[in-house]
C-alpha cells in the first residue's frame, strides 16, 4: 500500500470513504467465501497507490499445494470492485511475496520461497504474463518491492537490490542485512529496510551509489521491522513492531524533517490486549 505523502498528498481513498471500503471487503468476502478455495491461506496483500487494484497472495493451498495469487481492479465506471478477478498459480509459496510497482500499476512481484523465485508479472491487455524473474541464491526470500527500474529483495541473510537494464535484471548492490521487509520509494532514490532479528529499521538513499543514512533500534524485544512501507515522496514512514508494549504490539510513523532528522509524526496505533501482536 503505499501511504500517503509527507505533505499528505497521493495514497489510497481516505479512510472516511466508506463505500469504496465497504465495496472493497464485500468482494473479497464473496470470493473467500466460495467452497472451491476456503482451504487456502490468505493475508498477502498490496494495494496501488491509486487505490484501484488489490493484490491477494494465498500460499500453499491445504488441498492443492500450490499457491495462488488474486488481482483485483476498481471499476470506476460502475463504482465496484470487479468480480471477475484475475487468478495466478505456481507451485507451494507462490504468493508469499506479493507487491504492485509503486510507478505502474501494470507490473506486480511475486515470491515463492519453495523455489526462492521472485517474479515480476507484466498486463498485457487484460492478461498478466511473465516479464523476468530471478532465483535468489542468497538465503530464502522474505520480501520484495519493485519501482520502476528498481528491484529491492530481502532474504533471511541479505537485502539484494536489482536495476533493470535493457530489460536485464542485473544486481547492482548487496547488503549484509537481512529483510523480513523491505520498501522503495516511488521516485526510486530511498529503500526502508526491517531487520526484526536486530530490532532495526535501516534507512538508505541513492546519490552515486546506496548509501545508509540512518538506523533506528527498537525497545528491548519489540522486534520492529516485521513490517515497513516509506511513502511515494520517501519522507514518511510507517513500520510494525507486534512485540511491543507486552505483546500487544504497534504500528508507529515517521517523518523526515530537516538536516537528517526522523521525527514520530503521529500516535502509535497499538494492539488493545497483551499478547495482540498488533
Amino acid at each position: 500500500m503505499d501511504y500517503l505523502n509527507s505533505d499528505n498528498s497521493g495514497g489510497v481513498p481516505s479512510l472516511d470513504n466508506e463505500p469504496y471500503y465497504t465495496l472493497m471487503l464485500n468482494t473479497i468476502k464473496e470470493t473467500f467465501n466460495n467452497p472451491d478455495i476456503l482451504n487456502e491461506r490468505y493475508g498477502y496483500v498490496s494495494l496501488s497507490g491509486n487505490g484501484k487494484m488489490l493484490v491477494i497472495g494465498s500460499p500453499n493451498n491445504i488441498s492443492t499445494e500450490n499457491g495462488y495469487v488474486y488481482i483485483y481492479e476498481y471499476d470506476d465506471v460502475n463504482n465496484i470492485w470487479d468480480p471477475n478477478y484475475y487468478v495466478l498459480s505456481d507451485n507451494g509459496n507462490f504468493g508469499i511475496i506479493v507487491d504492485i510497482d509503486r510507478q505502474s500499476s501494470n507490473y506486480i512481484v511475486i515470491g515463492n520461497s519453495n523455489t526462492n523465485k521472485i517474479t515480476i508479472y507484466e498486463k498485457i491487455n487484460t492478461n498478466w504474463v511473465t516479464y523476468r524473474d530471478i532465483t535468489i541464491n542468497e538465503g530464502t526470500i522474505q520480501s520484495a518491492s519493485l519501482s520502476g527500474n528498481i528491484l529491492v529483495v530481502g532474504t533471511d541473510t541479505n537485502t539484494i537490490i536489482y536495476k533493470n537494464e535493457n530489460g536485464n535484471l542485473n544486481e547492482i548492490q548487496n547488503y549484509n542485512i537481512s529483510a523480513h521487509s523491505v520498501s522503495i520509494s516511488g521516485d526510486e532514490d530511498k529503500i526502508v529496510i526491517g531487520d526484526h532479528n536486530r530490532n532495526t529499521i535501516n534507512i538508505f538513499e541513492y546519490t552515486d551509489t546506496w548509501t545508509m543514512i540512518q538506523t533506528f533500534t527498537g525497545e528491548t524485544n519489540e522486534q520492529i521491522g516485521w513490517i515497513v512501507k516509506i511513502s511515494y515522496d520517501g519522507y514518511n514512514i510507517t513500520y510494525g513492531a507486534p512485540f511491543a508494549n507486552n505483546n500487544k504490539g504497534l504500528i508507529r510513523n515517521i517523518m523526515y524533517k530537516t538536516n537528517g532528522i526522523w521525527e514520530q509524526h503521529v500516535n502509535d496505533i497499538t494492539g488493545i490486549n497483551d499478547g495482540d501482536k498488533f
